[in-house]
């Protein structure tokens, strides 16, 4: 590997080239990670829920003529001011204070002149047309005929029109977000650095945390995950590989130490030594704030847990066999997410050519996390677009955002679930613009049917991972979660559509 990420701390390097970062035990340190613990058993006592109130309902529709009826019906609720952020406690974080942040480069300022406001003469369906669902239908198919004058006049245009998202129903949040992340893909101008900043990474841990305590969703896609990686890998091996292509914060390998940690103690032997791969993207700078903090956090709940880990970053255009092979005899798990294809540039080979390279680490189980719940695709069905898997991101994260109100009136968690919104919601619906965009380069093709045809074939879970993953569901605030099995994955549904969804993979 080409170089050494080094944390904000000077003393703490995790090498690339090989695993020897080892970490003695620390009881004091495991306060730092505790935001990053999930549960891993519905017997664990720190996995509390509340009682139901709220009854369920029938399942949405992805017609979208069903998407501008939903917004016709909400039209006449009124919209009201965000209310004032709570101001943050930063007690926890001043240790990452300890040099300025380098300011924000200076934007280039040979960017064509804004389009033109767009005219569109009178038509006898006018309303339709000026409805917020089907302006951004007429941008994303003006996108779809490479017209990004076109798209960009009508985006410009639901940017004074649309209200503002705050105390609006769950669709007219949802267009409204999209809106702002197909606005950002194709105007670099309205790129913010903020994701790398202290604020950004402190605001997601507790939009997070929250998002957990809340929703049964992040619970469900942890516990399904890990339980796949527990029932594969052998316990009684003395070191274990784990080769993650998002890593993001690190909170579902917390969880997956800690209950590592209490199997060794109930049986009595010692733990054994684990190595995390995280691969990250080119465009990311070593060392950056996100990875980090999950580089510390991690490392200090294994500290606390006695357990030995190390934690490495490869960069994804420098993946090699060499950067991501085991010990022999080693047992090796990779974590995979739609993210990872859309990081491979802009043909299925790329996809492929991953795979090979995670085939011939030879896992003992791929789990592959789904966020986005693309129902549209490649194979039968009509093929995929952008429009189709545009408008099917949009009315999933409308089914999100009902989720969440229901959670916000079963728990007053008004002011959590607009966090969650913010930091959380509001940069997968980001991803998943991306993930529409990038649906066509793929040659229409889904994860699924790449994974297939690297010749992976899908594992059932264990009858006890869906029993803990329903007990998940239904210990929520609120009422109308559900388990759904198919394709030999377990999604979680919210009235009938999934909105996150858990698969595992063996060659």
């Amino acid at each position: 590997m080409k170089s050494v990420l080094t944390g904000f701390h000077t003393h703490h390097q995790f090498p690339l080239s090989k695993p020897t970062t080892t970490i003695s035990s620390s009881p004091s340190s495991t306060a730092a990670a505790s935001a990053f613990y999930e549960p891993t058993s519905v017997l664990d006592p720190l996995f509390t829920g509340g009682a139901g109130g709220l009854p369920t309902g029938p399942s949405s529709s992805s017609d979208y003529d069903d998407l501008l009826h939903r917004c016709d019906a909400n039209n006449n609720n009124s919209s009201h001011p965000s209310p004032p952020l709570l101001p943050d406690d930063w007690d926890s974080v001043m240790w990452l204070l300890t040099e300025k942040d380098d300011p924000a480069p200076p934007l280039p300022s040979n960017f064509p002149p804004d389009p033109p406001p767009l005219y569109r003469p009178p038509s006898p369906d006018h309303h339709h047309h000026h409805h917020p669902v089907d302006q951004l239908i007429r941008a994303v198919e003006a996108v779809e005929s490479n017209n990004l004058p076109l798209a960009l006049s009508i985006l410009a245009r639901l940017n004074q029109t649309l209200p503002v998202p705050t105390g609006r129903p769950p669709l007219q949040r949802s267009v409204f977000y999209f809106k702002d992340a197909l606005q950002s893909l194709l105007d670099p101008r309205r790129h913010h650095h903020l994701h790398h900043h202290i604020v950004s990474a402190v605001q997601t841990i507790g939009a997070l945390k929250s998002y957990s305590d809340l929703s049964p969703a992040h619970q469900f896609a942890t516990l399904t995950a890990n339980q796949a990686v527990l029932e594969s890998l052998d316990p009684t091996s003395p070191s274990v590989r784990l080769i993650d292509f998002d890593l993001g914060l690190g909170g579902h390998w917390a969880s997956y130490l800690q209950e590592v940690h209490t199997r060794c103690r109930s049986s009595r032997s010692s733990p054994p030594s684990i190595t995390i791969i995280a691969v990250e993207d080119e465009e990311e700078e070593e060392g950056s704030l996100e990875t980090a903090l999950a580089a510390e956090n991690l490392l200090d709940f294994a500290r606390g847990l006695g357990i030995c880990l190390s934690v490495q970053f490869v960069r994804v255009d420098s993946l090699s066999p060499s950067s991501i092979r085991p010990y022999p005899g080693e047992p090796v798990a990779v974590s995979l997410s739609p993210a990872v294809f859309r990081r491979l540039g802009s043909s299925p080979d790329s996809a492929a050519g991953l795979l090979r390279l995670v085939r011939a680490a030879s896992p003992r189980i791929v789990v592959f996390v789904d966020y986005e719940c693309r129902r549209s695709g490649g194979g039968g069905g009509g093929g995929s677009s952008f429009k189709r898997d545009f408008l099917d991101a949009v009315e999933m994260y409308a089914t999100v955002m009902e989720s969440l109100d229901a959670v916000e009136a079963a728990a007053a968690a008004a002011e959590q679930v607009r966090m969650i919104e913010k930091w959380v919601i509001r940069p997968r619906v980001a991803a998943a613009v991306a993930a529409a965009a990038a649906g066509g380069r793929m040659g229409g093709m889904t994860w699924r049917e790449v994974m297939e045809g690297s010749g992976a074939s899908a594992v059932k879970f264990s009858e006890f991972a869906k029993s803990q993953a329903e007990c998940v569901a239904s210990r929520g605030p609120a009422r109308g979660f559900h388990v759904a099995r198919q394709d030999s994955s377990l999604s979680l549904c919210w009235q009938g559509r999934e909105i996150v969804s858990t698969s595992a993979w063996r060659w």
